[in-house]
């Protein structure tokens, strides 16, 4: 599971846009386009990387006022590896409630594609 989040070739087939150093200090670039065309960008630092346990990076879109935090822990358990999604800081930011809804929603589809490619 944690070669499927950290070399990039592997990613790159369940998170093609997702721009990734997992080591403390490596960077953390999405590129995204949303609904209506609009470009973005997500960008980020490695604070912990604890192979093949834990990732922890910083995480803000373009134009937000503060940094929010992901976690992503991965448990091996009984032949399995148990992935726990971490998303911290909504309430620095303004529409932090709404931003915390579309967000969800976002991890559920990369998680549901990783799962999809390690199968």
């Amino acid at each position: 599971m944690w070669a499927a989040l950290a070399d990039d070739r592997q990613r790159a087939v369940w998170w093609s846009y997702l721009e990734l150093d997992p080591h403390p200090g490596g960077a953390l670039l999405e590129r995204w386009t949303d609904g209506d065309g609009r470009r973005h960008a997500t960008r980020g630092a490695v604070v912990e990387a604890d192979a093949p346990r834990r990732l922890r990076a910083t995480w803000r879109d373009d134009g937000w006022p503060a940094e929010t935090e992901v976690t992503i822990g991965l448990t091996e358990e009984r032949g399995g590896t148990w992935i726990r999604v971490t998303h911290s800081g909504w309430d620095k930011l303004p529409d932090g409630d709404a931003l915390l809804a579309t967000h969800r929603d976002g991890w559920r589809a990369h998680l549901a594609r990783w799962a999809t490619h390690v199968a």
